[in-house]
């Protein structure tokens, strides 16, 4: 929902945050070796961007298994995205969590981080 502390700290863009804001748009992203976040879609909404988001998961190597969601004040957007992903993999290994301290922070606010394992599942 925004990205100000980002921003703040220097992993995005000033223009790039304020456009995300003003725009309502989703970013899915990963972060970069230098520790910015790097974006890889931009997506208008929540449903568009938890459908992006496991194509981006299954294009890296994602084919069930285990799945770790933490949200920051997202709950609803967090088992959205596990719901989602148990249709396609019924036999995976989700946990979702509330993202404290620093995550917290510069997560801000109705955001989701997932971490995963690639492979084959069993």
């Amino acid at each position: 929902e925004s990205m100000n502390n980002l921003a703040r700290n220097g992993r995005v863009s000033p223009a790039v945050a304020k456009a995300v804001g003003i725009l309502g748009i989703r970013v899915v992203g990963r972060a970069s070796s230098e520790g910015t976040l790097e974006p890889l879609h931009k997506c208008r909404g929540g449903k568009s961007a938890v459908m992006q988001l496991i194509k981006t998961m299954e294009r890296s190597g994602y084919r069930g298994g285990k799945v770790r969601i933490s949200h920051t004040e997202n709950e609803a957007g967090a088992n959205a995205l596990a719901e989602q992903i148990v249709m396609k993999y019924p036999g995976c290994d989700i946990r979702i969590r509330e993202n404290r301290g620093l995550c917290s922070y510069y997560a801000e606010k109705g955001s989701v981080l997932v971490g995963y394992e690639k492979g084959l599942m069993g």
